[in-house]
């Protein structure tokens, strides 16, 4: 499991929070935004909206906080 996150980020914190509470674990994958990173075609693949935080599992990717801690 993957999560695609930016430090700073509070909806990314949410995220890392709760997998922390439920006990799993994810290779965090840090996405610069400052340099544009979540504009560049190889993470626009995986996540069209460009979009930071990003869960991925496999085939499933859930690119929204809201939609990771549901």
């Amino acid at each position: 499991m993957k999560l695609y996150d930016l430090t700073l980020s509070g909806n990314c914190y949410k995220a890392r929070l709760f997998l922390s509470l439920i006990g799993q674990t994810a290779e965090l994958v840090p996405v610069n935004l400052l340099k544009g990173e979540h504009k560049q075609p190889s993470f626009l693949a995986i996540n069209p909206r460009g979009q930071v935080p990003l869960l991925e599992d496999g085939d499933v990717r859930m690119p929204d906080s809201q939609a990771i801690l549901v």
